[in-house]
């Protein structure tokens, strides 16, 4: 999109871009519709490729399962080798854990502790004295 001025007042281009149509996708629905010999049609389409086109195109389909297959293979080994990281984090929180509540020390009753009561006494203390000296 483009804003210029021309003789005083804004103008505006938009430029749209087409979608780019997929090729590749329309050859293999054709491939596959001629291997299982029927293409849509209420009569059989002839034949223009020889005997050699056709024994490539089923080369070229053999690789492409060949490399799904292996495509496959490597999916699922990643999926294992993240599986099993999953698990050994799994158990390294659960001793994570373990340690952190093995650690605790064990609750008193006492709410305050000696050190509480002499911090407070010497806090009203102060008090007393600032209270005296402003007096």
């Amino acid at each position: 999109m483009i804003q210029f001025e021309k003789d005083g007042a804004i103008q505006t281009k938009v430029r749209h871009r087409t979608p780019m149509v997929s090729v590749p996708k329309i050859k293999r629905k054709l491939a596959s519709q001629q291997k299982k010999g029927e293409c849509g049609f209420s009569s059989p389409e002839p034949d223009n490729q020889d005997s050699s086109g056709s024994e490539a195109q089923l080369l070229k389909h053999n690789t492409r399962i060949r490399k799904k297959g292996t495509d496959l293979g490597e999916l699922q080994s990643a999926i294992e080798s993240i599986k099993e990281t999953q698990e050994d984090i799994k158990r390294d929180i659960m001793a994570l854990r373990n340690r952190v509540t093995s650690n605790l020390p064990p609750l008193d009753n006492n709410f305050l502790q000696l050190k509480h009561y002499v911090f407070i006494l010497l806090l009203v203390l102060l008090q007393f004295i600032v209270n005296f000296l402003f007096k």
